[in-house]
C-alpha cells in the first residue's frame, strides 16, 4: 500500500512539473545588466542577461548618445545567464558602451548582424540594451601613487577631484566617489604608519574592492535607484583594482631601483 502511495505521489509530482515548466521557463522577460567597468585584457563582464532563447549578448561602441557599430558579442543560452565574458576590438571601442540582447535566427552559434537575421531582441517595441562606463585602472595607480609621495589627506583629495572630474565629463558615476577615495586613503594611511609599500598595495585594494565596494551599495541603492545585493560590486571593484595596483606596484619598483623614488621623496619631504 505504501509503495502504491510512492508512486501515485510520484506520478502527480511529474504532471505538476511538466505543467509549470513551460510556464516557468516562458516567464524569462529579456533584461541586461552591466555595471561601469575597467576593459581587462580587451574584456568586458556583463553582470547578467536574461533571454528566452538562445541568442547573443553583444557590445555595441557609442555613436552620438546611442548604440552604434558591434565591437564584440558573446554567446547566451536560454534563461539568466550570468558573469558573461565577451571579448571587444580595444580599438573601437568608446568611453561608453552598449550591452544589447540580439536573436540567434541565422545559422545556429554564428553571429550575424548587421547583415543578417540576428537583430536585437525587442521589448515594448525597444531594444533591450543597457549602457556602462569604461572605466580605467590610472585612478588606482594615482591613489597609489599620491599615497606613497603625499599622504592621505592628498590622496583622498585627488581620488575626489579625479572621480568629480569624471562624473562631470560623464565617464564615471557616483559609484567612483567610494570606490576610490577608501581605497586612496586606507593605502595611504597604512604606508604613512609603517613605511611598507606591501601594506600600501594592501590598503588599495581592500580600501577599494572589499571596503568601496561594499560602500557602492547604499550609493547604487539611494541615489541611484538600482536593485542590486549588498557584496555586488565587491568582485568587480576587485578586478579592476587589482590591476590598477599590479601597475602601481611596477611603476613604484622602478623607479626604486633607479633611484628615482628617493630621490623625488626627498624632494617632496624637504618642502
Amino acid at each position: 500500500m505504501l509503495n502504491r502511495y510512492r508512486v501515485i505521489g510520484g506520478v502527480l509530482i511529474a504532471i505538476l512539473v511538466l505543467a509549470v515548466a513551460p510556464t516557468v521557463f516562458g516567464a524569462f522577460t529579456p533584461e541586461v545588466f552591466v555595471i561601469d567597468q575597467p576593459s581587462v585584457d580587451n574584456t568586458v563582464n556583463v553582470t547578467r542577461a536574461t533571454i528566452d532563447a538562445p541568442g547573443w549578448v553583444v557590445i555595441h561602441a557609442d555613436a552620438d548618445g546611442a548604440p552604434g557599430p558591434v565591437i564584440g558579442y558573446s554567446p547566451l543560452a536560454a534563461g539568466i545567464n550570468a558573469n558573461v565574458k565577451v571579448d571587444i576590438d580595444p580599438k573601437a571601442a568608446t568611453s561608453v558602451l552598449y550591452a544589447m540582447l540580439h536573436e540567434d535566427n541565422g545559422e545556429a552559434g554564428v553571429f550575424d548582424f548587421p547583415d543578417g537575421a540576428d537583430v536585437p531582441v525587442e521589448r515594448s517595441g525597444e531594444p533591450v540594451t543597457k549602457s556602462f562606463n569604461v572605466t580605467s585602472q590610472e585612478s588606482t595607480v594615482v591613489n597609489v601613487l599620491a599615497g606613497v609621495f603625499l599622504g592621505p589627506v592628498y590622496g583622498v583629495s585627488m581620488a575626489f577631484c579625479v572621480s568629480l572630474i569624471r562624473n562631470i565629463l560623464g565617464t564615471g558615476s557616483l559609484l567612483a566617489f567610494p570606490g576610490s577615495m577608501v581605497g586612496a586613503f586606507l593605502g595611504a594611511y597604512l604606508f604613512q604608519k609603517t613605511g611598507r609599500f606591501l601594506l600600501a598595495y594592501l590598503g588599495e585594494v581592500v580600501g577599494t574592492g572589499i571596503i568601496g565596494g561594499t560602500l557602492c551599495y547604499p550609493v547604487a541603492v539611494l541615489l541611484m535607484g538600482k536593485d542590486v545585493a549588498l557584496f555586488f560590486y565587491v568582485l568587480p571593484f576587485l578586478m579592476s583594482t587589482a590591476c590598477g595596483t599590479a601597475i602601481a606596484f611596477l611603476l613604484i619598483e622602478f623607479m626604486r631601483r633607479i633611484g628615482l623614488f628617493s630621490y623625488l621623496k626627498r624632494l617632496l619631504d624637504a618642502q
